[in-house]
This record gives structure tokens, sequence and C-alpha cells, in this order.
């Protein structure tokens, strides 16, 4: 049992009319993409639309792991910066004081230069020289708690025997 199935006809008004255009703004194509993602036919014109939303929903979720990723990279080399500041401030995160940033301390290929972290160092010190690690020791005050006069008294003995 055969049925003829006849295509139906277009009338030339809306033959004429142009394709739509596919929409750059990835909301409004994911939101038309997900429209459709029910009906299973391979034959529909709008599939091409799905599988590209498929492929903005997975690029922002790639972007956004990536971001994160450079953020904690960005950490890790800020920390690093002020380990080695440290070596020369009493702190070392005075090195982000002024305009400093991690960027101005990285080599070419994004590792933290040393060189750069020491010449950023000594411009936190030229402008705010009371920011750098004293080197010297403390020397303690020998004459502190003792008393400037021996004291005259008796002793616990001389007290005990009533003297």
């Amino acid at each position: 049992m055969t049925t003829n199935i006849s295509e139906p006809e277009l009338s030339t008004e809306t033959a004429l009319q142009p394709e739509p255009e596919l929409s750059t703004d990835v909301g409004d194509a994911v939101d038309a993409g997900d429209q459709h993602d029910d009906d299973p036919s391979a034959d529909d014109p709008s599939a091409p639309a799905r599988e590209a939303a498929k492929y903005r929903r997975k690029l922002r979720t790639v972007e956004t792991e990536r971001d994160g990723l450079a953020e904690r990279l960005a950490g890790y080399q800020r920390r690093e910066a002020e380990r080695l500041a440290a070596a020369e401030l009493s702190r070392g995160d005075d090195l982000w004081i002024g305009d400093t940033d991690v960027t101005a301390v990285l080599d070419d290929e994004g590792n933290v230069d040393p060189d750069k972290v020491s010449a950023a160092v000594q411009a936190v010190l030229d402008g705010r020289p009371q920011l750098g690690r004293t080197h010297g020791r403390v020397r303690p005050n020998r004459q502190q708690g003792k008393p400037s006069s021996p004291q005259q008294g008796g002793s616990w003995s001389e007290l005990l025997r009533g003297k």
C-alpha cells in the first residue's frame, strides 16, 4: 500500500521572502535552539541552528572555565611576586602599592621575573623607604629592669632574726 504524498505548493509570495538571518546574539540563538530540542527529526531545517546553539553553550562553558583558570594563575603569579618582594620589603604585598600590576613583573613567557620584581620593589622603596625590611639586629638594653643604684637594706635572714 503506497500513499502518494505530494509536496505542498509554495505561493510566489512565500517563495520570494528572504530567509531569516542567523542572530549573532548567543542568548537568542540558544533560546531558539532549545525550543526545538524535543523534535527528533533530522530533516528539520532548524537542526543546524540547534547544533550551533549546542556548540555555543559548550563554548560558553569552556570560556567560563578558562576565565577561572586565568584568575587562579594570576593569583599564583601574584603570590610568587609577593614572596620574592618579601626579601626586601617588610610585607610582600606592599609591592602592589602604586601602579604596579602583576603583568608588570612577568617575563615574555608569563613567568614571574625576579629582576622585574626587584625593580618594582626598588621603585616602592624609593617612594616609601619605611616599607623596607630592617636588616640590623635589635640590640637589647642590658640596663632595663635593673635598678640604677643598689638598694641598701636587710636580707631575709636579718628580717627573721628581728634585726
